[in-house]
């Protein structure tokens, strides 16, 4: 049996979870192939596609800022085939957004089964890729808020139709990281009828384990500091980062916390604007697991203010790190953190009740060791990659034996 991995690159909370599943797989003797829109072109041509979506939305001008990317069906690599090697008995799909077309025919794509992680909601959504909210993926789209579009048939309606004429002749296995994404897949008019199980994302928990003495490295960081982590690569209002700065502005007044520092890393970093008095520590973009680790590792607490979210990766590396994490009780991360024990989950976009989280977190600062220890057992317990991986290939025979069954000629897997 071969597998053939599909995503658009291998950076992001996506991309280190292909290619985390890709390596753990080809270990455990399942034979695995990484296919990415460096592959398949260059940069210019995943541009056009990203053009086009511009223009997509373009064409709204009433839309609200910040939202995230709006993506369309359309491809700028129509020879993926092509780039298939001729042993591959199925497709994993990741993030395929201007890679694999639903826009026009591709008959070849019936030849093979298809599991398709649930990374983000756009699979089964007219073109955003988190709804905010919004249920009407369940009946077909159209009128869209996040395109402020005001019309039934505008974009959205018109991509839902496209991936439902697409969708209807494909052999579809849905993957979902947590139970939040495979409840609203199950809602949804395009993939209701697939078949769904869940699987979360494994992380390397040889890379992602608590550091020795993380502090004695880096001279801004205090053994008595209190310090607070924050990482995105994204300047979006799902992320959050404006209920965060709310959040600290109630911490520092409501608690006056000692010696207390925020610590941030990604490509926003420089975003998270801190109220004066509040030390910020920027890391900048880390792209190292080995870096991120030691970073996870020398804070007291990870602070994720995301309004949505799936399974975030970096819930899982922290807690793998011992450091646990305060976010709103939103979308799959309940799911991760548990309550006053790895965490704190906070009221859905209450930046008081964040910085309560705050606050508890300092508070156990006295008794780490505790608290590092049920945040590293949780995450063995749940996040090891082998184990995800070896899930991850029981799902791929079943789906060869399904398919053997009920098509005889089709595939041998």
């Amino acid at each position: 049996m071969k597998v053939a991995h599909i995503t658009h690159s291998l950076s992001g909370g996506v991309g280190n979870a292909a290619l985390s599943l890709h390596t753990a797989l080809n270990r455990a003797g399942v034979k695995s192939v990484l296919i990415t829109a460096a592959d398949l072109g260059n940069g210019e041509d995943f541009n056009r596609a990203v053009n086009e979506w511009k223009s997509l939305v373009a064409e709204y001008p009433d839309r609200v800022k910040n939202y995230e990317m709006f993506s369309s069906p359309n491809t700028a690599f129509p020879h993926l085939r092509q780039a298939l090697p001729g042993d591959v008995d199925i497709l994993h799909f990741h993030w395929v957004c201007g890679i694999v077309p639903f826009d026009i025919p591709w008959p070849w794509l019936k030849d093979y089964p298809i599991a398709w992680t649930l990374h983000d909601m756009n699979p089964f959504t007219g073109g955003c890729h988190f709804s905010a909210g919004c249920d009407r993926y369940r009946h077909g789209c159209g009128d869209c808020p996040q395109l402020n579009s005001g019309r039934k048939d505008d974009h959205s309606r018109q991509i839902h139709r496209q991936k439902q004429e697409a969708y209807r002749s494909l052999n579809i296995t849905c993957v979902s990281p947590s139970r939040w994404m495979r409840d609203n897949a199950l809602k949804s008019s395009l993939l209701s009828d697939k078949r769904q199980v869940i699987i979360r994302n494994g992380i390397d928990l040889t890379v992602f384990s608590p550091q020795q003495k993380p502090r004695e490295a880096d001279g801004r960081i205090g053994e008595n500091d209190f310090v607070l982590l924050f990482g995105s690569d994204q300047n979006s209002r799902r992320k959050g980062a404006q209920l965060l700065r709310e959040a600290l502005r109630i911490f520092v007044a409501r608690y006056s916390p000692k010696h207390f520092k925020l610590a941030t890393f990604g490509s926003q970093d420089a975003r998270v604007a801190s109220d004066p008095g509040i030390p910020v520590i920027p890391f900048g973009y880390i792209d190292k697991p080995g870096e991120l680790a030691h970073i996870y590792s020398m804070a007291d607490a990870f602070a994720l203010p995301s309004l949505e979210d799936n399974l975030p990766n970096v819930v899982s590396e922290a807690q793998a790190c011992g450091t646990p994490v305060v976010a709103f009780k939103v979308g799959g991360v309940p799911e991760q953190v548990e309550h006053g024990v790895t965490g704190y989950l906070a009221k859905p976009g209450d930046p008081a009740d964040l910085a309560d989280g705050f606050a508890w977190a300092m508070d156990r600062t006295g008794n780490r060791k505790k608290t590092a220890a049920a945040c590293r057992e949780r995450a063995l317990r749940f996040c090891n990659i082998e184990e995800r991986a070896h899930d991850m290939a029981l799902l791929y025979e079943n789906i060869c034996a399904s398919r053997q069954t009920h098509n005889k000629g089709g595939l041998t897997c």
